[in-house]
């Protein structure tokens, strides 16, 4: 099992804090699990989990497709 990347995951909220906009978690959990290489679930979890403990706002998951 890979590592998970806790200093990206710092860098996003960091930037989500800095920018004042909400963290995009989907999209910040694929582009790490893609550049560091454990899962996107694992990754998203702990995104969730540190954006949670920095009171940082997630933005709205996008709609689902429609078929």
């Amino acid at each position: 099992m890979s590592d998970v990347p806790l200093a990206a995951i710092r860098e996003s909220v960091a930037a989500a804090i800095e920018s004042g906009q909400p963290l995009d978690l989907e999209r910040e959990a694929h582009r790490i699990a893609l550049l560091y290489g454990p899962g996107q679930d694992v990754v998203r979890s702990e995104l969730r989990a540190a954006s949670r403990k920095a009171e940082v706002a997630l933005a709205a998951p996008p709609p689902a497709a429609q078929d």
